[in-house]
């Protein structure tokens, strides 16, 4: 998670799913929300 865009300022919440991945909730510049998606094995961070 080294490559942060710096759209985002902070992480609210954190899950794991059924497909060993984490569900990322994490607020934006503007106040609002986003969710990403991050796989712990290619160490990738994708929208969700």
């Amino acid at each position: 998670m080294q490559h942060w865009d710096g759209t985002e300022t902070a992480i609210l919440d954190l899950s794991w799913q059924e497909d060993n991945t984490l569900l990322l909730t994490r607020r934006t510049l503007g106040g609002g929300t986003c969710l990403r998606s991050f796989d712990p094995q290619t160490k990738q961070l994708h929208s969700a």
